[in-house]
């Protein structure tokens, strides 16, 4: 069994295709009757319209995985589903804490909404929520890491304090738990597939290695990295090339400019490369 990795929303663009770029993350994951969203961008408008670039049909999506609750990742929902025809209903995983309240803020300034945004109550009858923290299987082939707790996050986690959570009755950090990532076992190796990372690259890759016997071999999507300190960025390339020395990165959405040169100049040009808008990866599971 093929399965397809295809980037359908990125700020980085592709030189050789038209795409319409903007702040968020998409991809398009097929594999046999499996059509699988694993989020859906910022800007609906903007999702459906590279959408159409890549001729993918919004009525051919059969599942929407969110990796976690934040807009960026989850914006373009409402578009999603009034673009389909078809009456069938949308299976939607996420981890139980995905449908909290979240906010940007800055000092005690709470800004503007950064989780999911309201679903058109027209809409709501196309969906369906499947929420949990443990992994689920999305295919035989695919299934998510489910959360990755405090006491795994070992290493160096990408957490902001920019970013809120309203919980027992108050705004505080938010140390994204709801974040999943997703494991595709292909022949080569675990191939993972991330939102934004947060809970850190060694914890994410360590955690899918503990769930599925074998070894992650290709880690594509963003990092969560730009804005990072240049030290922080040096400590987690050196516990990549001690730990996880054969795996390959693609990176794209959240990693930095400055994250991804030194990563590059680091781990070496075969390892680090981009996955911009358009860019396909195709696995043999």
């Amino acid at each position: 069994m093929q399965t397809s990795i295809t980037t359908v929303y990125d700020r980085i663009t592709n030189p050789g295709i038209f795409s319409v770029f903007s702040h968020g993350l998409s991809f398009y994951i097929a594999s046999g009757r499996h059509h699988i969203m694993y989020d859906l961008g910022l800007v609906g408008r903007l999702l459906i319209k590279n959408m159409e670039i890549l001729d993918i049909k919004p009525d051919k999506i059969n599942k929407i995985v969110f990796s976690h609750g934040h807009s960026d990742h989850t914006g373009g929902l409402n578009a999603l589903l009034e673009n389909r025809t078809k009456k069938s209903i949308i299976p939607i995983y996420a981890h139980t804490n995905a449908l909290e309240a979240k906010r940007a803020q800055i000092g005690k300034l709470r800004l503007w909404n950064a989780g999911i945004y309201s679903i058109k109550p027209e809409l709501k009858n196309k969906i369906k929520f499947n929420l949990s923290s443990e992994p689920v299987e999305i295919t035989p082939y695919l299934i998510t890491t489910g959360e990755i707790s405090l006491d795994e996050r070992i290493e160096d986690q990408n957490i902001s304090s920019y970013f809120v959570h309203y919980v027992n009755g108050e705004w505080s950090i938010d140390p994204v738990l709801d974040e999943i990532s997703l494991i595709l076992k292909s022949k080569e190796g675990l191939v993972l597939i991330c939102g934004c990372c947060h809970s850190g690259i060694s914890n994410t890759i360590r955690k899918a290695e503990s769930l599925v016997n074998d070894k992650v071999t290709t880690l594509i999507g963003g990092v969560h990295l730009y804005g990072a300190k240049k030290e922080i960025i040096l400590q987690i390339a050196h516990k990549l090339n001690q730990d996880f020395k054969n795996v390959k990165f693609f990176f794209n959405h959240s990693i930095g400019r400055r994250a991804y040169h030194l990563l590059r100049k680091k781990l070496g040009e075969n390892r680090v490369n981009y996955a911009p808008f358009g860019k396909s990866f195709v696995f043999d599971c």
